[in-house]
């Protein structure tokens, strides 16, 4: 019997449908998350088959998951490209990135900056990333 004073055990399931709009010096984001939280989200299986895999013990505590509940998130976000220098060969540029997302998961504000020294910076906007996390 799981810990009274814990959060639930949950899967969630979620597909993303994005829209980006890049410009030469920032990339904004809209997106909508659409999914599932809940035995529907296959959590158990994921989490008990790779167990199986590995040879662990399989998590019991699944049973006392919550019912299945749409899951619904807004993300808007931008990136920011900032060249700071060219010492020599190299370039030195810095991508600050804001995003909020609503919905009935979560809800967050974030920022952040990733700052990149390389021989020949590209027009990119950074690694991709899963989300929550900031754009790429």
């Amino acid at each position: 019997v799981p810990d009274p004073h814990d959060r639930p055990y949950a899967g969630i399931l979620l597909g993303n449908f994005s829209l980006l709009s890049d410009i030469d010096t920032s990339r904004s984001v809209l997106m909508l998350s659409l999914g599932v939280a809940g035995p529907g989200a296959g959590g158990e299986q994921l989490q008990n088959g790779f167990h199986n895999l590995i040879g662990q013990d399989t998590v019991k505590g699944w049973s006392y998951q919550i019912p299945n509940t749409p899951a619904v998130e807004l993300l808007s976000g931008r990136t920011w490209r900032l060249p700071i220098a060219q010492p020599g060969s190299l370039e030195i540029d810095a991508l600050p990135s804001l995003t909020a997302a609503v919905g009935d998961v979560r809800d967050y504000v974030q920022a952040g900056v990733t700052v990149r020294l390389v021989h020949v910076l590209t027009s990119d906007f950074g690694a991709p990333r899963l989300h929550p996390g900031l754009s790429g």
